[in-house]
């Protein structure tokens, strides 16, 4: 079954449970996942580590995003986005206060607006398939470096460090993709501490 620390490539869709209408379309390839830093529902992410790979699931949460709270729901003046030349219409999303929110409805001069998450009151169906599990700090490694289609030869890791030799790509690219993997290295894998690079024609 899967661990809660490894790194897994998955497939997955969400639904509305009660009318199912699409919420988020199938994954057109599969992504990398840390379930534990993951923001899925916390029932998902139960589910998902009772699970093997190559397996398959439907999981029903009900409300993950919590019911909506009529507090969050505010009326203000149009005016209001006027001066920050907005124009105001349902469905469009902004940011108030630092807050972000959508637009309900524009009636007579007056906007509301709804803070609460756009999924809130919903219950929601969760398909998803595990595709590949990495477990050893190397396959992480490797699963993170192919996440940004970086071919990986080999990966040494002698106590907190790792060396990667990776295929040569344009220097421009390559910078931008090893910082992220660097980044990403340090999140999912927090045993490795120091990251060195080389490449190979």
């Amino acid at each position: 079954m899967v661990d809660k620390t490894n790194l897994i490539w998955i497939n997955y869709s969400s639904k509305d449970t009660d009318n199912g209408q699409e919420i988020e379309p199938q994954t057109p390839e599969p992504v990398l996942i840390n379930i534990e830093q993951n923001s899925f529902p916390k029932k998902l992410k139960d589910e998902m580590t009772s699970m093997n790979k190559g397996e398959e699931r439907e999981v029903n949460v009900d409300k993950p995003y919590g019911r909506k709270d009529p507090a969050r729901v505010r009326i203000v003046s149009e005016k209001m986005f006027k001066k920050s030349k907005i124009q105001p219409y349902p469905g469009l999303v902004v940011n108030l206060d630092g807050l972000q929110a959508i637009i309900r409805t524009v009636n007579g001069g007056r906007v509301m607006i709804d803070f609460n998450h756009p999924l809130a009151g919903k219950n929601i169906t969760y398909k998803v398939k595990i595709e590949d599990v990495a477990e050893t700090e190397e396959e992480k490694v490797g699963a993170i470096c192919k996440s940004f289609e970086l071919e990986l030869q080999s990966c040494d890791i002698i106590e907190n460090k790792a060396t990667l030799n990776v295929k040569k790509i344009n220097e421009k690219e390559f910078d931008k993709k090893i910082q992220a993997i660097e980044t990403t290295i340090l999140r999912f894998i927090p045993y490795i501490k120091k990251i060195e690079v080389k490449q190979f024609e």
